[in-house]
């Protein structure tokens, strides 16, 4: 079966291609191309997508303790080694969690410097904006990712920070993650 056979078939509903049904099919052909491209498009992009849930610890100085929370993540990958990455975290107080949704946003780049296997490490620096005392703060720390099965993988995390309006911190992560 030739192109024009294939053409005249799924575009032409019936009679031999005349000049009215060449620019139909003409048209259709071309409307065709053009969802294969952005299908292609999106495809791509949304291959290099991940999201994540977390569970989040923040160690603030020695002796005031730890605060407790959670959260979502997403990333970007460029390529196998850089990824663009954010996240949003909401912590509990002494009594309930804060009355705002999310008490902190991070946003930062990741850099994988060594993979074995389903295992990744990666450095990470990013900057971070407190809602809860209106703060913002940079970053650094490393990630390790280890595949789970399939497109599901776990990850754990520290990241040392620090604050402008605040003092230091540590935050340590773990969560799983999905990649599209």
């Amino acid at each position: 079966m030739n192109t024009i056979t294939i053409i005249q078939r799924y575009f032409v509903r019936s009679g031999p291609l005349t000049g009215i049904n060449i620019s139909l099919t003409i048209i259709k052909t071309a409307l065709l191309i053009a969802l294969c491209y952005i299908g292609t498009a999106i495809g791509c992009l949304a291959g290099d997508l991940s999201v994540e849930t977390i569970g989040a610890v923040r160690f603030v100085g020695i002796d005031k303790g730890e605060q407790y929370g959670a959260g979502v993540g997403a990333a970007y990958s460029f390529n196998r080694f850089v990824a663009l990455t954010g996240r949003a975290l909401a912590y509990e107080s002494p009594d309930n969690w804060r009355g705002s949704t999310v008490d902190e946003a991070g946003a930062g780049i990741e850099a994988t410097f060594l993979r074995s296997g389903r295992l990744s490490l990666a450095a990470v620096a990013g900057a971070n904006y407190s809602f809860a005392s209106d703060d913002i703060g940079l970053g650094a720390g490393s990630r390790l990712t280890i595949g789970i099965i399939g497109k599901l993988y776990g990850v754990a995390g520290a990241e040392w920070r620090l604050w402008d309006k605040q003092e230091s911190d540590i935050l340590v992560t773990a969560g799983i993650g999905l990649k599209f």
